[in-house]
């Protein structure tokens, strides 16, 4: 409040007065408005980024440990065939009083313990799949020698249900790849063709220069288990 007097006497004063009425936490508000409505924003984009974070971890935890239920299952079924050819062998080694017989089946014996050495040794490389430091080595793989090297490990299993083993062969496929895992895959393969077969059964190996495949003579998969399998992949 302002007063200027403009005169005075005995009778009368005249007086001008001017009100000023301010408020300035209303001013403040319309000039920090802007930063409240950014600062809001930016807990939006934060809370955002939290949720996204959290949720993408549980999707990690998820998947891993569906890599380890696959994984343990996956070295159950490897694990299955050298347990089989070995007590293939060993059954057939105490039918058997063949010296000659005997020592062929000892070391088959032999070399199916050391696959199987050499597969819990490489366990340990497969479990650094969780942190990511597995290598693979890449190589030039010809599949049909691959196939071949494999049919030798099931051999017992082959020679057990009587069965044959045919290549029709129309051309060289090759791919790059780890020999040892792709080694692996292969005699998953020639392992269920041979136990999945029916006795005097057929095995047929399709070698093209642009695929490769593996067939055999024993019953069709049911259908709802195809239907099961598709929905797991």
């Amino acid at each position: 409040i302002i007063s200027i007097y403009f005169g005075d006497d005995s009778e009368h004063v005249y007086s001008l007065i001017f009100r000023n009425i301010t408020h300035p936490w209303m001013a403040a508000m319309n000039y920090m408005k802007y930063v409240y409505l950014g600062g809001f924003f930016l807990m939006l984009v934060c809370a955002a980024a939290v949720i996204y974070a959290m949720n993408r971890t549980y999707e990690q935890q998820t998947r891993l440990e569906e890599m380890r239920r696959d994984f343990t299952n996956a070295i159950a079924h490897e694990l299955k065939t050298p347990l089989g050819v070995v007590r293939g062998f060993t059954e057939n080694l105490k039918e058997n009083t063949n010296e000659q017989k005997k020592d062929y089946y000892l070391d088959k014996i032999v070399e199916q313990t050391e696959e199987m050495d050499q597969m819990v040794r490489k366990m340990c490389d497969i479990s650094k799949l969780d942190s990511e430091q597995l290598v693979l080595q890449k190589e030039s793989v010809d599949l049909l020698e691959m196939f071949q090297e494999q049919e030798k490990k099931v051999q017992s299993l082959i020679a057990e249900m009587d069965l044959d083993v045919e290549y029709r062969l129309r051309g060289e496929f090759r791919l790059e790849g780890d020999r040892y895992y792709l080694g692996k895959a292969l005699l998953n393969l020639f392992s269920n063709a041979a136990e999945y077969n029916q006795r005097n059964g057929i095995i047929l190996i399709t070698v093209d220069s642009a695929f490769c495949s593996i067939e055999n003579t024993g019953d069709p998969i049911p259908e709802e288990k195809l239907a099961f399998a598709g929905n797991l992949f």
